[in-house]
């Protein structure tokens, strides 16, 4: 067996209507609690409850609000609103990119150069800045209110400045991963199913991407393998709008799973594109995810069977085959086309746009496949082969 090492959260609460456990570990902290979350969660019912609960305990917060995916402006905004009176925590609430910006405000509210004014997060940033991240950050307690990016267990803030010449990078350090991770499914109840959709391919994507990594491990392959068949479970009653508690259940704790693999055992092509399309364009991430995913991984499957029938990765496949199917055996041919057939009707019942009705110029596609890269996928695209799955998808 290859050794590992395995990154993940010091505590994870799981569990519906756990929201309210977050505050013991708030009131451990004398300060200020600096509330990150979003717009739209902000009406609701459990929002309030959670807000109710701050001001009984005699909590002081100061409340930040993200929308879209974090740019390096607003990070540094909130740090440069938060220096002057530093808070002791803080708290993330909300999508992938709400809980991005906690974990980006959390160490750069660490850094003396940013504090001191010399320094943006965007210096901090993998292929964009020079400064290397120190590590340090304020406690940081991530609540997740959809279920997608797996953000609140992964060690990487993802922020993006899109456009022609625009970057979608991540600042990343493994003292990064949120102390807490407190995943409550009751927050998706009322989530709209087209949100649902998306973040649930980005989750899948990411379960499915991290199991047949090259760089998975004995570990992050149980996770995964645990997250998927949840998934094939309560994905397509989230899809029709049947999801039950349970089925909601399977989704938020599929999410987090997805982020506990992806810090560990890396992404491929699916994400090795999607995140170049992001920098490039401002799409909606699941749904790039939910519309590359069914033909880069037919691809990867086709290439492995012919180049490659020893790849570990399709072993991986045929036994996640089995075990959704209810067969008692399954060749590796017949695995690999349960699993895409199944992806190709999420994609058909999700009713994904093209990357052209989201927006995307055609003239970018060459740049996007020649920007882009495979990761850890088991098959490695040449740029050429990068383009024409976009152009399958355009």
């Amino acid at each position: 067996m290859v050794g590992f090492s395995f990154d993940a959260n010091r505590k994870i609460i799981f569990g519906r209507e756990k929201t309210l456990e977050v505050i013991p570990y708030l009131k451990k902290h004398e300060g200020t609690i600096l509330v990150i979350s979003g717009r739209s969660i902000t009406s609701s019912s459990l929002w309030k409850s959670l807000q109710n609960a701050l001001m009984r305990e005699g909590i002081r917060c100061d409340y930040r609000q993200i929308s879209g995916e974090p740019s390096p402006e607003d990070i540094d905004s909130i740090c440069r609103e938060a220096a002057g009176n530093l808070p002791s925590a803080l708290l993330a609430l909300g999508g992938g990119s709400v809980l991005d910006a906690g974990k980006a405000v959390s160490a750069m509210l660490t850094e003396p150069a940013v504090l001191e004014g010399f320094a943006s997060v965007q210096d901090y940033l993998e292929g964009v800045g020079t400064r290397l991240p120190s590590g340090s950050r304020l406690p940081l307690y991530a609540l997740p209110s959809t279920a997608g990016t797996g953000s609140e267990c992964t060690k990487n803030a993802v922020i993006s400045r899109p456009g022609k010449e625009g970057f979608k990078k991540s600042l990343r350090h493994d003292n990064y991963i949120p102390d807490l991770a407190l995943i409550d499914s009751s927050w998706l109840d009322s989530l709209p199913q087209e949100t649902a959709a998306s973040c649930g391919m980005d989750a899948f994507s990411q379960l499915l991407e991290s199991y047949i990594s090259t760089g998975a491990s004995a570990l992050s392959d149980a996770l995964a393998l645990e997250g998927l068949e949840g998934f094939f479970k309560s994905f397509s009653p989230l899809l029709e709008g049947k999801a039950s508690t349970d089925d909601f259940d399977r989704i938020a704790l599929g999410a987090s799973l997805s982020g506990l693999t992806l810090a560990n055992a890396g992404l491929g092509t699916v994400h090795g594109i999607a995140g170049t399309l992001g920098g490039l364009a401002e799409l909606p991430h699941g749904t790039a995810c939910g519309l590359l995913l069914p033909p880069v991984m037919k691809k990867t499957f086709e290439a492995l069977l012919r180049e490659d029938r020893n790849n570990p990765a399709l072993k991986k496949v045929q036994t996640l085959a089995v075990r959704i199917s209810g067969k008692e055996s399954a060749s590796i041919s017949d695995s690999t086309a349960i699993l895409t057939e199944q992806l190709e009707k999420w994609a058909a019942a999700a009713a994904l746009p093209s990357l052209e009705k989201l927006g995307l110029n055609a003239d970018l596609l060459e740049k996007a496949a020649a920007d882009s890269g495979n990761k850890n996928n088991p098959y490695s695209f040449s740029k050429e082969e990068r383009l024409e799955l976009l152009k399958e998808v355009f």
